[in-house]
């Protein structure tokens, strides 16, 4: 019965169907069954009594001396794989040794694990190569969980939120969106449970802030985590916006162009119109659409569009701009000007045609207002008496009037000069004529020259104005307009000669004036030297300082180029000096500040004599006991033409009772009086001295600036 016992344990050992081994302390083999021998590729009884270790290579050999003696030391299965030959091939296996308290052998369970470890090593490869794949897509990968959290990310996802992978690996998807959008477009973990996958487009916001437009497909995987991937579409959906507004951008232009759009198909169906096409032909869209572009056409026209068609659109792609008439839906014919093109399909065949369509009643109207104001104009230009005619920039002559024509013939030239040079047609034209020409031509100033020349025995002075014609802002032409200028050239010369006559006569009465009045104050020595009365004598004085003042204007007029106004400044500096010779004792400083003012002599006369009152008060009362001190004479003015004339001094000052109405006081009356001839004011001011400020308009500067 043992012996039974042991054959069937003997059998059971033999065809289990893991390798069993059995070992002593040194790794000799005691027993091996069928299993291990098929595994390890070996014979039993050739391993049997030898160590295990010698069928392993020297490295796995010391691990397996560790594991033996790790197994009798711990009395605990210890697991080790290794890699052994078999048969040219290498194969895996798993040892699991165990070595039980007393025995003095160990048990080792050999199981070939190749199949597994090569699943193993391909599954390592097949997650490597997602790995990578994922690593190296152009999207942004998230795997995350049910909850949300991130479980891995990829460099795209990294690059794309501005996160690190640390700090992605911590968040929330959430996080990567703003509350609007969760609210707007939530994540929907339910449909995703389904199988479905879930592709949305959200604003995600990076750490920066930065808002991008994502689409985000989204889809559960088997072990229930889930999977997205984000594609930025910013720059796709500003191109769609770009292609929409485009799109909207030609319907708005093709429905509000003036111009009417037409697109047919090659047998001529009308199949596109806008409403500027629509309403010129008076036909609904609809109702047009049942129509051909030839029932639009005056019969007149067909052979005349289709050798367009075959000879123009067909061979080109495109005709050139041409003219036809129209009949609309109340049978009325207008004329249209319009160009054609062919549309193309992908294969390159001519499937349509469209064309812009504008109508031109009015321009054609106008191109025959144009003709009949055309020919007015040259009736006009033929009937005028001046000499008349256009050159263009190479200076051929373009055209010519009747009038010069009619000189032409006279001078024995060709009238028939229309395309020739200005010099072999018109010979007489002077050189500083033409580089007039050529200036205006240059500059686009409009010239004036003047030429002399013979017709027979005499002699004419014509003047020849030069003016540009511009066309869309370019000088094409010229037209130079000859008139004669003789009788006027007569009639200027006489002007000129009397009015040489005048001032010679004018200057002659100034000078025989400022004689007279000379031999007025040689009168008044005469009698100022046959008196003692110093009453007498100094009225005399007086009389003879206001002559001076007359007689100084009229030497200043005798001597000066422009008999109708007189330097205002010069005359009252002259003035002044002459009544400071008078007072040549006196003590007394006389400064001068005059602005060069010119003003009518009507003016001249009664300032002079202001300036002669007062200076001459001056230097009798305002320095007693030839005091020293100063008298400054001012002369200012603005642009409204006022002039302010200041007579001033720094002496005892003006007594209360001297007033300008005071007959009393002459100088000063006559002051007054003269003020009012200029329709001007005076202030008096008695501190520190006499202050007399006289303030009149300058009527010669007032007339002159409203010129």
């Amino acid at each position: 019965m043992q012996k039974d016992i042991l054959q069937q344990f003997t059998d059971l050992f033999d065809h289990a169907p893991f390798g069993y081994i059995s070992v002593d302390r040194v790794g000799r083999v005691i027993l091996i069954n069928h299993a291990a021998c098929s595994v390890l590729g070996i014979d039993a009884t050739v391993v049997k009594n030898h160590p295990f270790q010698s069928m392993l290579n020297s490295a796995d050999s010391d691990t397996f001396r560790s594991v033996l003696s790790e197994a009798f030391i711990s009395n605990r299965k210890v697991v080790r794989e290794f890699s052994l030959p078999n048969a040219g091939n290498e194969i895996c296996i798993r040892m699991e040794a165990i070595a039980l308290p007393g025995d003095e052998t160990c048990k080792i369970a050999i199981i070939d694990i190749s199949e597994k470890k090569l699943a193993q090593d391909a599954l390592s490869g097949s997650e490597e190569k997602y790995k990578m794949l994922v690593e190296m897509a152009v999207d942004a990968f998230f795997q995350g969980d049910r909850h949300g959290g991130f479980i891995t990310v990829n460099n795209k996802a990294v690059e794309m939120t501005g996160y690190s992978r640390e700090e992605l690996l911590k968040m929330n998807i959430r996080e990567l969106f703003s509350e609007d959008n969760l609210f707007a477009k939530p994540l929907r973990y339910d449909l995703l449970a389904k199988g479905l996958t879930m592709i949305t487009e959200r604003t995600l916001i990076s750490k920066s802030g930065q808002q991008i437009l994502v689409e985000m497909n989204s889809k559960e995987m088997p072990d229930g985590t889930y999977q997205s991937f984000f594609r930025d579409i910013t720059e796709r959906k500003g191109a769609e916006i770009k292609i929409t507004e485009s799109e909207q951008k030609y319907r708005n232009l093709h429905m509000s162009m003036m111009d009417g759009y037409v697109m047919s198909d090659m047998l001529g169906r009308i199949r596109e119109s806008n409403e500027a096409y629509q309403h010129m032909v008076g036909y609904p869209a609809e109702e047009l659409h049942n129509l051909n572009y030839r029932d639009l056409t005056p019969e007149k026209w067909h052979a005349f569009e289709q050798k367009i068609v075959e000879e123009q659109i067909l061979v080109n792609g495109a005709s050139q701009v041409y003219q036809k008439e129209y009949i609309n839906k109340n049978s009325t014919i207008f004329p249209v000007e319009l160009r054609t093109f062919l549309v193309r399909n992908a294969d390159g065949e001519a499937v349509g045609m469209w064309a812009i369509v504008r109508e031109i009643t009015e321009r054609k109207q106008a191109e025959e207002a144009l003709l009949r104001s055309e020919i007015q104009y040259r009736d006009t230009i033929d009937s005028l008496p001046d000499w008349i005619y256009v050159v263009d920039a190479r200076f051929n002559i373009v055209m010519c009037n009747a009038a010069l024509k009619q000189e032409l013939v006279r001078l024995g030239l060709n009238p028939a000069c229309t395309g020739e040079m200005i010099r072999s047609g018109f010979p007489f034209i002077s050189e500083q004529t033409i580089a007039g020409t050529e200036k205006v031509f240059r500059t686009g100033e409009v010239a004036v020259c003047g030429q002399k020349f013979r017709r027979g025995d005499k002699i004419i002075q014509v003047e020849t104005t030069v003016v540009p014609i511009l066309k869309e802002s370019k000088i094409e032409k010229v037209i130079l307009v000859i008139r004669d200028r003789s009788k006027e050239k007569e009639i200027e010369e006489l002007k000129r000669r009397n009015t040489e006559q005048k001032e010679v006569l004018l200057r002659e009465i100034h000078h025989r004036v400022k004689n007279n009045l000379a031999i007025v104050i040689s009168l008044l020595n005469f009698q100022l030297r046959n008196t003692s009365n110093e009453e007498i004598t100094r009225m005399i004085i007086d009389i003879q300082t206001r002559i001076r003042s007359m007689a100084l204007i009229h030497e200043h007029l005798y001597r000066s180029e422009n008999l109708d106004r007189i330097t205002l400044a010069s005359y009252i500096e002259s003035l002044s000096f002459m009544i400071l010779t008078t007072f040549s004792g006196h003590r007394a400083k006389l400064e001068m500040h005059l602005d060069p003012i010119d003003v009518s002599i009507q003016a001249a006369l009664p300032i002079g004599l202001i300036v002669n009152e007062l200076l001459t008060n001056a230097f009798k009362y305002a320095f007693p006991d030839s005091t020293e001190g100063t008298i400054h004479v001012q002369l200012t003015g603005d642009e409204q033409c006022m002039c302010q004339l200041v007579v001033e001094d720094n002496g005892i000052g003006l007594p209360a009772s001297s007033t300008l109405n005071s007959e009393k006081s002459l100088g000063l009356y006559i002051v007054g009086l003269l003020v009012e001839q200029l329709e001007g004011t005076v202030e008096i001011a008695r501190e520190h001295g006499t202050s007399f400020r006289i303030r009149f308009r300058n009527l010669l500067a007032k007339q002159e600036s409203q010129l």
